[in-house]
Formats: C-alpha cells, structure tokens, sequence
C-alpha cells in the first residue's frame, strides 16, 4: 500500500517553498527580514493546519474503524514495525499450451504429480497433447473477499501491507515478515516448516481434527459434505496465530476446506461484533488473550455467502 499525503496537505507544503522564494528575491533586507518573517510565519501555520487537519482525520477514521477486541486480536501485527505480507491461495491450474484450457483438480496441488493425474492426461490426449505448464494465476472468491477485508481494516494502521500468491512466500519469508495467510490447509502445509508450536487441531480434507481432545469434546469436527447446491453449506475453519521461525514474526492464518468458510473466519476477525465474541471466548481471567492459539469457526453459508460463523473451541500454543 503506498503513503499519500492528501492534495490539501501537499498545496500548503507548496506553498510553504513558494513564499521562501519570493522572499529570497525580495530588493532589501529589510522587506527580507520584516515582511518575509511575516509571510514566513503565516504559510507555516497554514501547512502545520493542513497537516493537523489531516492527522485528525486520520484518527478519526481509525477510532471508527476499531474497537477493543479488533485491537486485541490484530495487536501482533500493530506493535511491530515488519513489514506485514497480506497472502491469498493461488491454487495450482494446469494449463494447455496452445489452447485457451486450464484445468484445475482440488487435490492436485504439486506440479510433480500432474504426469501421474488420470484427468490431466486424457484431457491431455483428447486436445492433441498439448504441452503443459503450471498456472497460479487464479484465486478463489472468498480468498479475493477477504483480502478486501482484512486490507481495508489493517490500512488504516498499517502502511507496508503488501498483497501476494501464497505460491510467492517463501519460507524465508516467514522469518522477516508478518504473514496473514487466507487458504487451504494444502497452502498452510507448505509454510508448516516455518512454524514453531505444537498444533492442537489440524485440518484434513474431511474437517477438523482434534488432536488433544479433553474430557466431553469431540475428536473430530466433520464438514457437511455439499448438496445439489455446491454453494450451500456448512464447514469448520481454523484460525491460527503462531510465531515464525525465529520467534520474532507471526503468521496468522485463516484455513478451511471451503472458500467461504475462510471467508467466514476472517469476518470473524473483521467484523467489530464478531470479534467482540472471538474476544470473549479467548480472554484469560486478566483480560488479556493468548500470544498464540488455534480457534476453530464453524462457518453455514448459502448462496456461496457466510450467513452464520459461530465460535466452537480454542487452544492457546506455547511456543517449542
């Protein structure tokens, strides 16, 4: 995202440089030193104006836009000075060289495989066996609305957000950057490496999976498995804030088998009276929340739009 100061603000530093130099150009020293202290002193209260103006505008639309609980669940990234990479799942497409046809299976996510896709190859044969060519050039919906999301809440604190592929974050990333990562849990496997704290819930292609379950919970949080609607439904999201590899950077991840149950769970850390919920539930008797922790979102949605996100279970992650 890049800093603009606004046209009001920048026409009082213009002129602020324009009296300097007529009164540089002025016959005497007298009208120098008298009248130009005058004209100098009043161009600079107007650009000292401008710029207050401007910085009260500012807070004003930051006290809008947040509220206790958003500051307690987005504080990781507020305090720091990292830059933050805004990352968004750029599934693997195949595409057909030569045609206009890319092909896209859930599960194949490795470019070392597609040889070995039964559907990949008999598409293949039946377009003249094209060469193939890896493409991440597509994002799902929920993925696209949830940067929008999360760009317009951190924007007005933050001015060195970047957005980019999950494909295009290397592990390195992770340790100079404070990552949001809004995928599936193939996307987040890939930067697990990186992460230095034992998971509590993990999420597979059916659900969640309740690694450590205590007295009275469930070991497993099962997805419904899609209707004659696929954009109907309900599925488990699991939000995760664990440090990166040196201990000094946070990846904060948003994942579900489900763009709109993503989607659900960002809202969830969005929207003032969801987090006001999130909150609740993760606050420790001293008001504070964990550094680290799992939550696990259950996310209904209809036509492919989240209409109920409700809060399930939580576990704080001390770091290794």
């Amino acid at each position: 995202m890049s800093f603009a100061l606004p046209p009001i603000v920048r026409l009082a530093e213009r002129l602020l440089v324009e009296i300097e130099q007529a009164v540089r150009r002025f016959p005497s020293r007298y009208h120098r030193y008298a009248i130009g202290a005058v004209l100098r002193a009043q161009a600079m209260s107007v650009a000292k104006l401008a710029h207050r103006a401007w910085r009260d505008r500012q807070n004003q639309v930051r006290s809008s836009a947040w509220t206790p609980e958003l500051e307690q669940l987005w504080r990781p990234l507020l305090v720091t000075k990292r830059p933050v990479i805004l990352a968004i799942a750029d599934p693997l497409f195949i595409g057909m060289q030569g045609t206009d046809v890319f092909f896209r299976k859930v599960s194949l996510n490795r470019w070392q495989d597609v040889n070995n896709t039964p559907e990949v190859l008999a598409l293949r044969k039946a377009l003249g066996n094209p060469e193939l060519q890896p493409a991440n050039n597509f994002s799902p919906r929920g993925e696209v609305i949830s940067s929008f999301l999360i760009g317009k809440l951190l924007g007005t604190r933050r001015q060195d957000i970047s957005l980019s592929g999950s494909s295009q974050v290397p592990l390195q990333g992770l340790a100079e950057n404070n990552i949001v990562l809004v995928g599936p849990a193939s996307v987040l496997d890939k930067k697990l490496p990186g992460i230095q704290v034992q998971s509590e819930f993990a999420l597979i292609p059916s659900g969640i999976r309740n690694l450590h379950p205590r007295p009275g919970e469930p070991a497993f949080f099962a997805d419904r498995a899609p209707g004659t609607a696929p954009d109907e439904g309900e599925v488990y999201a699991l939000i995760s804030d664990a440090p990166g590899p040196l201990g000094n950077t946070d990846l904060i991840s948003f994942t579900s088998n489900r763009t709109w149950g993503r989607q659900g769970a960002v809202q969830s850390f969005t929207d003032p009276a969801l987090a006001r919920i999130m909150v609740s539930k993760l606050r420790k008797p001293t008001g504070e929340i964990p550094r680290f922790y799992q939550m696990v979102v259950k996310v209904k949605f209809t036509d492919g739009l989240p209409t109920d996100i409700a809060y399930v279970l939580h576990r704080d992650l001390p770091p290794l």
